[in-house]
């Protein structure tokens, strides 16, 4: 009987403390914690950022409209669109306005087997639960790195925090095998941590979503690219950003005039200001596409024929004519191409119907100077210009944001213009 007591009286500190644990945790982080309601489901998110929350991309995935609760609000506000998205991990980070909340921090600790966690979400729509349990195993499951969770999650519990005992998040709630007793699952938060890395300055609405195939992490750098599939072709839907080759030999980076004249594989940002390589991507001059070697292993920089055929399956009447003369091949692709914002206004005919997700990134002449951002998209071809106009000049595809058009010219291979790759296939 003594001993049944002293089992007893240790339970009951066990759960005392436990409970001043959780209330604790609950208390501290539950103001950062959100409920999102799509016209498809709900789900569960969390800031990350003041105007940024974090949650499961199947959770908005296909919805036209989307909105958050904060747990201790009633008030709704409508999610503007998203700013990065790998949908081989399950994850999406939103951009919202209205209401700017602290962010849950990321623990640097590592994680193991026997930890304690707590998650917080809104499962069967029940907003601000709270459970706890422990990390039970690391997985790698379908080549996503998991943790394996006994604390309870439900429908409705996708994209919420899990959480140390310092409340910092460990993970992001993801899903259960429905076969298997208390087998819960969390995406590893290193995930989330590229994701942020990785995200554009500018958002794009979550109508977007509908044509992205995935994304496509590049081995050489783990820079994480969105990617979509338009006609039979699958493109990046954001511009390259590496500074080396795929076989790592790092390019020359083109920091003032004297080493703009270089024949040699050479990259450089607008303004060479860095903050412009998250949202336009690098510049790189055509030596770089020579080399064959610039875009992901499996990807390639788009030929001529490429883009034309892009523009066909936007505009059938799409008309080849002289290439690179200052050529306008379609009237109406070059609309379906661009975002709807980050242009200079007026951006006519913008409907990113595509969902290519064009921006305005400028080049920078042979001579140093950038110009023509928020004005002109440029993105180089494979293919040189005929020798009769010197041996020297290849062959670029450009928009305007004061017109829907598609069009082709010929410039210096000097210049430094951006590159979208595009799948073998």
């Amino acid at each position: 009987m003594k001993k049944i007591s002293i089992i007893l009286i240790f339970t009951f500190f066990a759960v005392s403390a436990n409970s001043q644990d959780a209330s604790i945790i609950y208390k501290s982080v539950v103001n950062s914690t959100v409920t999102i309601e799509t016209d498809l489901m709900i789900g569960s998110g969390f800031f990350v950022e003041k105007n940024i929350i974090a949650t499961n991309f199947h959770v908005i995935q296909g919805a036209s409209e989307a909105y958050y609760y904060v747990h201790n609000s009633s008030e709704r506000f409508k999610i503007d669109g998203y700013v990065s998205v790998d949908k081989s991990s399950d994850l999406i980070l939103l951009s919202v306005s209205g209401l700017e909340r602290n962010p849950i921090k990321i623990t640097k600790d590592s994680v193991s087997p026997g930890d304690k966690i707590f998650v917080i979400g809104s499962p069967k729509g029940l907003p601000a639960s709270i459970s706890d349990g422990i990390i039970s195993g690391l997985r790698r499951l379908e080549d996503i790195d998991l943790l394996q969770i006994t604390a309870p999650i439900s429908h409705g519990s996708s994209g919420g925090p899990v959480l140390n005992i310092k409340g910092e998040l460990v993970g992001i709630s993801v899903g259960q095998l429905p076969d298997g007793q208390n087998l819960n699952f969390a995406i590893n938060k290193s995930k989330l941590e590229i994701l942020l890395n990785n995200k554009n300055l500018i958002s794009s609405p979550i109508t977007d979503l509908y044509n992205i195939v995935g994304t496509l992490k590049d081995s050489r750098d783990g820079l994480v690219y969105k990617t979509v599939k338009i006609g039979s072709q699958i493109w990046m839907a954001e511009n390259l950003k590496s500074t080396t080759l795929n076989d790592g030999t790092p390019l020359t980076l083109i920091e003032n005039y004297n080493n703009t004249y270089l024949k040699t594989p050479c990259y450089c940002f607008y303004d060479n200001d860095t903050s412009n390589l998250k949202t336009y991507g690098a510049l790189y001059n055509w030596y770089t596409v020579k080399t064959g070697k610039i875009c992901p292993i499996g990807w390639r920089v788009p030929s001529v024929s490429d883009w034309i055929k892009l523009s066909l399956y936007l505009d059938p009447n799409t008309q080849q004519g002289i290439l690179g003369n200052n050529n306008i091949h379609s009237q109406f692709a070059g609309g379906k191409l661009k975002n709807t914002s980050g242009w200079n206004n007026p951006n006519l005919y913008a409907d990113n119907e595509s969902n290519f997700s064009a921006l305005p990134s400028g080049y920078m002449i042979e001579n140093g100077a950038f110009v023509n951002k928020g004005i002109y998209s440029f993105w180089w071809s494979t293919n040189e210009a005929p020798q009769s106009f010197g041996g020297h000049f290849a062959i670029y595809f450009f928009l305007h944001h004061k017109d829907g058009n598609f069009c082709s010219y010929f410039s210096e291979m000097l210049d430094a213009f951006s590159i979208r790759c595009i799948k073998n296939q």
